[in-house]
């Protein structure tokens, strides 16, 4: 009897619960902007601009944004502003552990930046401050650069943009740099509250798999990270890869800063099973409820979401289950617990469901498709600050540049000039032939 039911359990853990994380590897999660409330960086603002603080011949506050349907050819240089507000800190409705360590990434498809050209300086004060810059590392052609506040300077001295409790400040970001390729692109400029967070690691593959669960370890593997809903903590998350990765996810509830444990739910993956071309890798999921949740038994279920019934009792929905003391023969037994439970049971069966459904739905978990679950999976849904600015066109003309300092007119321009000169060359000749005839 003891064999049959460890047999029962084993297959439903590794066959069935394997197939519950959406497939990952390959995708690309696009973080979603934060919203809602007074937010640490608002008024984002970028603009291509003529010069900027250091060209010949421009001031600091001479930044003449381009001609609408202006056209660049490769190799010429281009210069951006990007304008951006910090609000009062205190005014700030998210917890400041969503922006403790800022971060601005400017990116491009066609530009490769000069880092040597970037400063931050303060509108209303004028004045001008480094930052600290940083090559994206997987990035080689200078197309994707890290801005972070100069940790040398204390807010709000120029060099760092981190909000301040003296009162809203405005900033802008200049940069530059040439631009490259044969096809027109764009600029953007994208902001993240902690710029190491494993939310923007980006397009998961085979390959990078390592350096992903690294960087989730580095992160919320020695302590949980916080989720929170404004400053309410509505979640934690932590990963254990002591033996076998596994994510242990805490729910909570009440007011902010009075906020206390709901359940938790921990997935248990194979190392072996984490790697490119795997169709699952999590053996078993369990959910446990917290003592003060008012439950009458707080002990670790096993979720069977499988559609299969282990009770025995037809029923084929959402249940959890346990291995208890069997009476007198020393067999274990299974205690489940299911829509067709009674009494302190279904209550304890809601409550179950409750905490294990809010957590599959909150982290867009899903049973429909077969794939391997790794740390991007929650930390896509980190409460960390995100915005992106609005994209700039980069257009490449078609005309050929053969004086590199040569600026092309915007369109119609060209037409125009040479119109121009034809007529005033026409004008000239008309005037000498008639000069001529007159003399003779």
């Amino acid at each position: 009897m003891k064999k049959i039911i460890s047999l029962v359990l084993a297959l439903v853990m590794v066959f069935a619960i394997a197939a519950s994380a959406s497939a990952l590897t390959g995708d690309i999660y696009e973080p979603g902007p934060t919203t809602g409330g007074v937010l640490p960086y608002t008024n984002i603002k970028l603009k291509l601009v003529e010069s900027i603080p250091g060209a010949a011949g421009f001031g600091l506050l001479s930044l003449t944004e381009v001609a609408a349907g202006k056209a660049y050819y490769t190799n010429q240089a281009i210069y951006f502003a990007l304008e951006f507000t910090t609000p009062d800190l205190d005014l700030i409705t998210i917890d400041p552990s969503d922006f403790d360590a800022p971060g601005i990434l400017i990116s491009s498809t066609n530009v490769e930046f000069w880092t040597n050209t970037f400063a931050l300086y303060s509108v209303a004060t004028t004045t001008i401050g480094n930052v600290a810059i940083n090559a994206d590392p997987t990035d080689t052609s200078n197309k994707k650069i890290e801005v972070t506040g100069d940790n040398t300077v204390t807010p709000p001295a120029v060099g760092s943009f981190a909000p301040v409790t003296t009162g809203a400040v405005q900033y802008i970001l200049v940069g530059g740099g040439i631009v490259r390729g044969t096809a027109s692109g764009a600029i953007r400029a994208d902001f993240a509250g902690d710029i190491d967070c494993t939310k923007f690691f980006g397009t998961v593959t085979g390959g990078n798999i390592a350096a992903l669960l690294t960087a989730a370890d580095l992160e919320f593997g020695t302590n949980a990270h916080p989720i929170y809903s404004g400053k309410k903590q509505i979640y934690t998350v932590l990963m254990d890869d002591s033996a076998d990765v596994k994510y242990t996810v805490t729910a909570y509830t009440g007011n902010a800063g009075a906020e206390t444990a709901v359940g938790t739910v921990v997935f248990y993956t194979k190392d072996s099973a984490t790697v490119a071309g795997s169709t699952k890798n999590v053996e078993q999921i369990t959910a446990q409820m917290a003592a003060a949740s008012g439950i009458t038994d707080t002990a670790a279920f096993y979720v069977n979401d499988t559609g299969v019934d282990i009770a025995g009792g037809g029923s084929s929905s959402l249940q959890f289950y346990r291995a208890v003391a069997g009476e007198g023969s020393g067999d274990p037994t299974l205690k489940v617990l299911s829509p067709s439970s009674t009494g302190a049971d279904l209550a304890d069966y809601n409550a179950l469901k409750s905490l294990y459904q809010g957590i599959m739905g909150f982290f867009g978990l899903q049973f429909s498709r077969q794939g391997i679950l790794l740390p991007i999976h929650f930390a896509q849904k980190f409460s960390t600050f995100y915005a992106v600015s609005n994209e700039v066109k980069v257009a490449l003309s078609t005309a050929v540049a053969t004086d590199p300092d040569l600026e092309l007119p915007a369109t119609g321009d060209a037409a125009t000039a040479a119109g121009f000169v034809m007529i005033a060359l026409a004008i000239v000749a008309a005037c000498g032939l008639a000069y001529r005839k007159v003399r003779g």
